[in-house]
Order: C-alpha cells, then structure tokens, then sequence
C-alpha cells in the first residue's frame, strides 16, 4: 500500500497529523511525487494551516505543472491568507494552461467579486456564458453580479435562465430572491 493510499486513510479516520508525518517522511525521499505533495496539502488544510498547505502545493505544481487542478486548492490556501491578488494571478495561469476549465474559471470570477471587481468579474461570465451557455451556475453568477451592480432587470433575466436550465438549482432560486428583494 502506498504512503499516499495510507495517508488518505488516515485523513478518513481524522488522524491528520498522522497522515502529514508519514507523508513528510515520504516526500523527503521522493520529492517529485506531486500526488504525495497534494495530500499533504489536504492535511495541512485538515489542520487549519492554510501557508503549509500553499507550499506543498507549490510542491506539487512545480513537480508536476499539468496538474492544473491544483490551482483551485492554492488559490484557496492564498485567499485564506489574505493574498487576494495572487489568488488571481494562479487561477488566471491556470486558466491559460486550461482554457476550458469552468471550474478554475468560475472561481476566477468569484475570486474578482470579492476583490470589488464587480464589473470585471460581470464581464468574465458575460464572456463565460457565450461558451457555456447551457451551465446555470454562470447565470446565477451573473445574476448576483448585476443585482450587485444595481442592474435589476439584467440580473432578473440571468436568474430566470438559470432556473430554466435547472428548476431546482438552489444558486438560481437565491439570485432570484436577492434580485425580488430589491
């Protein structure tokens, strides 16, 4: 069994800290095994330790730099440090590298949001729903945009086409309400 596979079990049964040491002693023989440095990274997440957790995934990326899934997890682990800024610049790399990537590309315009770029994030999912039209979290998104923007009748529209696209989506049913509560 891998030290990997141990260490995810660990984590299961809440023994982190656990799961952090063995895979520390693993990394320092294996240093370019960038899913050991992942879970690493899940653990130091587990223990509130967002930096630690930063510096395995840089760990991870750097051995690994199609691991464009990372970038979600890092930009987190920089939020949660309050590093805004390069938050975006890691989701905006990964998007490059992955320009097909709803996932990185929609906390890429989340990550605007809440850096007060109302617009410039409304402007990314303007540009996100011509690609992915069909998908009702960009409405929604765009919806709460517009809401916040003050642009009522725009975020009505976004909303009802979230909710047409899936009736029992829960981001759409909120951005309706916050749009009716104005």
């Amino acid at each position: 069994m891998s030290e990997v596979t141990v260490a995810t079990l660990l984590r299961q049964q809440g023994q982190s800290q656990q799961a952090a040491e063995g895979l520390m002693r693993w990394l320092s023989q294996h240093p370019k095994d960038d899913q050991a440095w992942s879970t690493l990274a899940d653990c130091m997440f587990d223990l509130g330790d967002s930096a630690k957790a930063e510096v395995a995934l840089r760990r991870a990326i750097s051995s690994n730099p199609a691991r464009t899934d990372l970038a979600l997890s890092l930009a987190h682990a920089m939020q949660s440090q309050g590093k805004h800024d390069l938050s975006l610049e890691v989701l905006r790399n990964a998007l490059t590298a992955d320009p097909e990537n709803l996932d990185v590309s929609i906390a890429l315009g989340m990550a605007m949001s809440q850096l007060n770029q109302p617009q410039a994030a409304l402007n990314h999912f303007d540009a996100l729903s011509q690609i992915h039209s069909t998908h009702p979290a960009v409405w929604s998104f765009k919806s709460l945009l517009h809401t916040r923007l003050r642009q009522y009748t725009e975020a009505l529209m976004a909303a009802d086409q979230s909710l047409k696209l899936l009736h029992e989506n829960p981001q759409g049913w909120f951005a309706r309400g916050r749009v009716c509560k104005r």
